[in-house]
């Protein structure tokens, strides 16, 4: 495996100091107020890459701290229901004791019946 990633990293190489070979050309380079003149190309190439994987890395750093808290939230509420879920597991369960119906009579009227019962005015 260790030549496998040893060639890899020589085709990188290799491929990297061909770009520079190829891109000599010097360019002036202003950012604000800052110039600067007869800069290489595959520097500023390099460099735009180097930043473009520093704020990228930096983005994922934070993303990633985010994803953490929100796992450790996840966790402790999955413990807190699971520790309510075996107490509820636990609660000895006592039998309903059977009634029996209460019989009502259709002959009495309740208060309510009495409004049916009149006619509007």
């Amino acid at each position: 495996m260790w030549i496998a990633r040893w060639t890899f990293v020589g085709i990188v190489i290799l491929a990297l100091v061909g770009i520079s070979l190829q891109n000599k050309t010097l360019v002036d380079i202003t950012i604000l107020k800052w110039h600067w003149a007869g800069v290489p190309l595959f520097l500023v190439i390099y460099l735009s890459f180097a930043v473009g994987m520093v704020v990228f890395f930096l983005v994922a750093a934070f993303k990633q701290v985010q994803q953490s808290l929100e796992l450790a939230r996840c966790n402790r509420e999955i413990r807190k229901l699971q520790k309510e879920l075996s107490e509820v597991r636990t609660i000895e369960t006592k039998p309903v004791e059977e009634t029996e119906p209460v019989e009502s009579t259709d002959n009495e009227e309740t208060p309510a019946d009495d409004n049916l019962n009149k006619a509007p005015d």
